[in-house]
């Protein structure tokens, strides 16, 4: 059995039509950036979407606007819990994002787990995600190439641990992915960004995210989780924090 801890690494602004699609043009938001940190009795830990860039103003400047307190940075806050940086062994990444894997620059440790579709696409995103990458930043290259050698790919659904399952949910991204936590409370799926809040995931239909790349994957993707009989945990929403206090 795990324990899931949601980590506050930071806090963007945006219109809520990024997280909605169709809904709330106009209506500014902040949301915050969740990392996911679980462990077990066994003494592993594992960590999921180690979270954003540690700089306002670049986040800002390329992005959203973005502010991070110094107790939110990843080093900070996994101190609060007894864990250092060198210390994770095992990072999955929901997806290559900016606001989800920037942090992985940290973990020098890392067996760093991404789905190859997500891979293959970031180094050569279509124009509307190339920011979310940061391919379109001249003279810098993007910075997931900066722990590329710790990546290990995967296609697919795929067995992590005894309890720790990743499943593909694309949509938001082609290699969007998820990860069923097994708890003494049931079973959690970390959805990432394919339900960044959950009104996503509580609307009749179910509503996909502002950002996506393929429409009728997410929809795919939704139905995948039904048929999971998981509880869903949101990529940006305060409720999550409030499931385990």
């Amino acid at each position: 059995m795990w324990k899931i801890k949601p980590l506050n690494l930071g806090k963007l602004e945006t219109s809520k039509n990024g997280l909605t699609f169709g809904k709330g043009n106009g209506e500014k938001q902040e949301v915050p950036c969740i990392g996911w940190l679980l462990t077990n009795a066994k003494g592993e830990v594992v960590l999921v979407d180690p979270g954003p860039s540690d700089d306002e103003q670049w986040g800002t400047k390329y992005h959203n606007p973005f502010k991070k307190k110094d107790e939110q940075r990843l080093e900070n806050v996994l101190r609060n819990d007894g864990f250092d940086p060198d210390d994770i062994k095992i990072c999955i990444l929901t997806h290559l994002h900016w606001d989800h894997a920037y942090g992985a620059l940290k973990l020098h440790n890392a067996k760093i787990i991404v789905q190859s579709q997500e891979l293959r696409y970031a180094v050569d995103p279509l124009p509307p995600d190339q920011k979310h990458y940061e391919t379109n930043i001249k003279d810098r290259k993007p910075f997931f190439l900066d722990f590329y050698q710790q990546i290990e790919t995967i296609s697919g659904d795929c067995q992590i641990g005894n309890g720790l399952k990743v499943v593909h949910l694309p949509g938001h991204s082609p290699g969007s992915q998820g990860v069923v936590v097994t708890t003494e409370m049931g079973d959690y799926l970390i959805a990432g960004d394919l339900i960044n809040i959950m009104e996503n995931w509580n609307s009749h239909p179910r509503i996909p995210p502002g950002i996506f790349y393929s429409l009728e994957d997410c929809y795919r993707s939704f139905a995948k989780i039904e048929n999971l009989k998981v509880n869903v945990l949101p990529g940006h929403d305060w409720l999550a924090f409030e499931q385990f206090t």
